[in-house]
């Protein structure tokens, strides 16, 4: 994790409607920030819609990616401020020790699926703290306290698809620091390219 790259966007809200209101567009316009010449991927990224931005309702968007995002590759009108990029796999690498605690947030799609499909999705927070409980061995992590602070139904490529949406907050402990390296890197759970799985941590 020597290198892995957090942005923070600002887009025009007048020029990005349609990807801050459908994230399957979102995403589709994300991916032009990594393609070589050639139009093939050269990397995988994680991304967030956030819904506000110092107490004001402009939305920006968190964007984790393995490599550089090429801004060029969108029209500058698109964005409202400049993007702003740190390497926080140099901050977040020292600390990735077993009991190690930190801060975390993390929006996701809480369902259960059976052969691809969605069978079941979970509406109580019950069931939302069971589906992250389940995945702690697995991710490297031991979550301490949780709160839910939004949740919400999304609608996607052009309203064709509905996406229910949680996002918690809390305290984690690490019990797997390579398991746990592997989960910032990869995200958890579902729809990840609707902007789902992104787990956000600060070392406390």
């Amino acid at each position: 994790m020597e290198s892995l790259y957090l942005s923070r966007i600002v887009p025009n809200y007048r020029n990005a409607y349609k990807e801050i209101n459908d994230a399957y567009e979102m995403h589709r316009t994300l991916c032009r920030l990594f393609k070589d010449p050639e139009e093939k991927s050269i990397g995988d990224f994680l991304w967030r819609l956030e819904e506000t931005k110092d107490g004001e309702n402009i939305p920006n968007i968190l964007l984790q990616s393995k490599c550089i995002a090429d801004w060029s590759k969108i029209n500058k009108n698109w964005f409202d401020e400049i993007p702003t990029t740190k390497n926080i796999g140099e901050i977040i690498k020292p600390h990735l020790i077993n009991n190690k605690i930190f801060k975390f947030k993390l929006r996701f799609n809480p369902v259960s699926r059976k052969g691809g499909r969605t069978f079941k999705v979970f509406y109580e927070f019950s069931q939302q703290e069971n589906f992250l409980k389940k995945r702690e061995e697995s991710c490297g992590f031991q979550i301490i306290t949780m709160q839910q602070i939004n949740e919400r139904t999304i609608f996607c490529n052009q309203n064709t698809k509905k996406l229910h949406t949680t996002t918690f907050t809390g305290i984690l402990k690490i019990t797997d620091s390579i398991k746990f390296e592997n989960t910032i890197e990869k995200g958890i759970g579902h729809e990840k390219y609707l902007g789902m799985g992104l787990l956000s941590v600060v070392p406390t």
